[in-house]
């Protein structure tokens, strides 16, 4: 896996920050393959809950990941 431990444990919290304690993330995608190289960081976040405005929530993770991750592109579904 291509992100630190680090990262992983800050990607959790900015989560669980905004979508809540029951919220689940996992990296899929590109990052997922050490052999290779460069890429966005593609999120999957599972909610137990019913989000209002579930768009509005993946932008702000998005947002908060990608200032984590020196502005690169995060995808989140």
């Amino acid at each position: 896996m291509r992100i630190s431990a680090e990262n992983i444990k800050k990607i959790t919290k900015i989560t669980t920050d905004l979508a809540g304690d029951g919220a689940s993330v996992t990296l899929f995608g590109s990052r997922v393959d050490d052999s290779k190289r460069g890429g966005d960081v593609d999120l999957l976040v599972e909610l137990f809950d019913v989000v209002d405005n579930p768009a509005w929530l993946a932008a702000r993770i998005s947002a908060r990941v990608s200032r984590l991750m020196a502005e690169r592109q995060v995808d989140v579904r």
